[in-house]
C-alpha cells in the first residue's frame, strides 16, 4: 500500500514538475529567444515608450490620422467581438449610412465635383433634396454650413443630434441614395471600400486595406493636415500614398488577399516623417 501511495506521489510531483514548471519555462525559453517581439505581446515601442501592440487596433480619429476599421467593441481587447450584424440587417445599413453621409464625395470626372470643399458638395446635395421633401428648402441650405461648424465646436465627440441640420447626410443618406430622382448624383459617387466602414470579426483588426488608405477619403483628408504654409499639396499627397504603399503587405507572402497596411505603425511613421504644419 505505501509502495503505491509512494509511486503514485512520484508521479504526480513528475507531472507537475513537467507540466507546470519545465514545458512553460522552455516555451517561453523559445518564445524569448527565436520570437522576442511576438512572445511580448507585439508591442511597438517609441523612445523606449510602449504606443500599442501590431495586433490590436486603436480609436484613430483625428483628422491628421488614417482611421482604423469600425470596432464593435470599441477597441477594447477585453471585450473583443463582433455586432453579428448581417448584411440585411437595419441596424448595420443604418451605422453604416450615418458614417458615409457626412464624408462621402464626388469623384474628380464627375460634374458635381468641387475641388475646394468637395464633402459639401454631396451633403449640400443631401440638405437640399431633405429641404425639398419638407417645404424648408431656403431654411436648411443656408443654415447648413454654420450649425453642422457650431455643433463641432461644441461637441467634437458626441453624434448629432436630429434637431441640427448638420444631422441631415448622416441620418437621410440612405433614403437620398435611394431616390430615382437622385440617381445620376449616386452614379458619380466615389467609392467607399467595405472595410472604412465594416468592422472586422474580432473589433480588434490592426489593418486597413491599401485601397481604403490611399482612397480619397483617407488620403485627402491626411494629406491636407500634413502640407505645410505654401507646400505642394500634391506632392505631399503624393509622398504620403508612398510611406503608405512602402509598409504594406500581402498575407502569406502575397497568396491571400490584398495589401494591407498596419494602422498604428503608418500613423507613427506619419508623424515622423510628415510632422503637423
Amino acid at each position: 500500500m505505501k509502495s503505491h501511495l509512494r509511486a503514485n506521489l512520484l508521479l504526480l510531483a513528475f507531472t507537475v514538475v513537467v507540466c507546470c514548471v519545465m514545458y512553460p519555462v522552455v516555451m517561453y525559453a523559445i518564445g524569448r529567444g527565436l520570437f522576442p517581439t511576438a512572445a511580448s505581446g507585439s508591442l511597438v515601442t517609441e523612445n523606449g515608450v510602449v504606443r500599442g501592440s501590431q495586433l490590436i487596433a486603436q480609436p484613430f480619429t483625428a483628422d491628421e490620422y488614417f482611421w482604423p476599421r469600425p470596432s464593435a467593441a470599441g477597441y477594447n481587447a477585453t471585450a473583443s467581438g463582433a455586432s453579428n450584424w448581417g448584411a440585411n440587417n437595419p441596424k448595420l445599413r443604418d451605422r453604416v449610412a450615418q458614417f458615409i453621409g457626412p464624408i462621402v464625395q464626388f469623384k474628380k470626372t464627375s460634374r458635381f465635383y468641387t475641388g475646394t470643399e468637395p464633402t459639401k458638395a454631396v451633403q449640400t446635395n443631401i440638405v437640399a433634396w431633405f429641404a425639398a421633401k419638407s417645404g424648408r428648402a431656403a431654411e436648411w441650405a443656408s443654415e447648413f454650413e454654420v450649425a453642422a461648424e457650431n455643433w463641432k465646436k461644441d461637441h467634437p465627440d458626441g453624434a448629432l443630434p436630429v434637431s441640427t441640420d448638420a444631422a441631415i447626410p448622416a441620418l437621410f443618406f440612405e433614403m437620398w441614395l435611394r431616390d430615382p430622382a437622385n440617381q445620376d448624383q449616386v452614379a458619380d459617387l466615389e467609392p467607399v471600400s467595405a472595410d472604412m466602414v465594416m468592422a472586422s470579426a474580432s473589433g480588434l483588426d490592426p489593418h486597413i486595406s491599401l485601397r481604403n488608405a490611399v482612397s480619397v477619403y483617407q488620403l485627402d483628408r491626411v494629406a491636407n493636415k500634413r502640407t505645410p504654409a505654401g507646400a505642394d499639396g500634391k506632392k505631399v499627397q503624393e509622398d504620403i500614398a508612398s510611406l503608405a504603399r512602402s509598409l504594406s503587405f500581402t498575407p502569406l507572402g502575397g497568396l491571400v488577399g490584398e495589401p494591407l497596411v498596419n494602422v498604428l505603425e503608418l500613423n507613427m511613421a506619419l508623424d515622423k516623417q510628415f510632422p503637423l504644419p
